[in-house]
């Protein structure tokens, strides 16, 4: 996927890697065979 496409409603999000609320490394796809997953982003201010 380019930076100018834009996901569609139904099309698979593309596997990121993030930081779990432990701080461990975490890729979205490993959560996906559970079922749907919700990302949940906070902005830090301080």
């Amino acid at each position: 996927m380019t930076a100018n496409q834009r996901l569609q409603p139904g099309d698979a999000a593309p596997d990121s890697q993030v930081l779990s609320h432990t701080g461990q490394p975490l890729h979205l796809a490993e959560l996906w065979p559970n079922g749907p997953t919700l990302l949940i982003l906070l902005r830090h201010f301080g």
